[in-house]
C-alpha cells in the first residue's frame, strides 16, 4: 500500500504535465492554422489575456467592423511571419515538433514549442520552415487554464535534433 501511496505524487505530476504539454500543442497549432485559413483576427485574440478576451462570435465583428479591431488586425496582418502563412492562402500544412521548454512561475506554465509548416513550392518541390510560440497557461478564476501566445517567432531551426543549426553545420563540414 505505501508503494501506491508513494508512486501517487510523481505519476500524477507527469500525467498531468503530459496533458498540459499536448493542450499546448493544440492550441499553438490551431493559432497557426487560423492564420493559413485566413481568420488571422482568431489568431490575434490568442495574444490577449484569456479571462479579458472576447468570446469568440464577437471577435469578427470586432476585428473587421471596428476602427479600434480594424487596425490592430491590420497592424497584426503586416508582421513578417503572419504575412508569410497569409500568403500561403490554406496551401500549407502545421503540425507539432517539439516541446523545447516548459516553466512553471507560480499558477502559470510558460511553454515553448516548435512547429513545423510544409507546403509545396512547386508541384515536385516540399518546402518547410518552423515557428517557434511561447504559450502561456494561466489559472483562471473559474479554476481552469486559460492559454494565450505570448510570443512567435518564424524562420527559427529547433534547438537540438536532424534540422538543429548544429545538425547544418555538421552536413556542410
Amino acid at each position: 500500500m505505501s508503494l501506491l501511496i508513494i508512486s501517487y505524487a510523481p505519476t500524477h505530476y507527469y500525467l498531468r504535465e503530459d496533458a498540459i504539454a499536448r493542450q499546448a500543442a493544440l492550441f499553438g497549432n490551431d493559432w497557426i492554422k487560423n492564420i493559413l485559413a485566413g481568420k488571422p483576427f482568431k489568431a490575434l485574440a490568442t495574444l490577449k489575456n484569456p479571462e479579458t478576451r472576447l468570446a469568440e462570435k464577437q471577435l469578427k465583428t470586432f476585428y473587421l467592423k471596428t476602427t479600434e479591431g480594424r487596425q490592430e488586425l491590420a497592424q497584426f496582418k503586416e508582421k513578417l511571419l503572419v504575412k508569410s502563412l497569409l500568403r500561403l492562402d490554406g496551401r500549407a500544412r502545421s503540425q507539432f515538433y517539439d516541446t523545447e521548454s516548459s516553466r512553471v512561475q507560480g499558477r502559470t506554465q510558460i511553454i515553448t514549442n516548435l512547429f513545423s509548416v510544409s507546403y509545396l513550392e512547386t508541384p515536385l518541390k516540399k518546402k518547410t520552415f518552423f515557428i517557434r510560440l511561447v504559450l502561456k497557461r494561466s489559472v483562471m478564476e473559474t479554476g481552469k487554464g486559460g492559454w494565450s501566445v505570448l510570443r512567435y517567432r518564424g524562420g527559427v531551426r529547433p534547438r537540438e535534433g536532424r534540422y538543429s543549426k548544429k545538425a547544418a553545420v555538421a552536413d556542410h563540414s
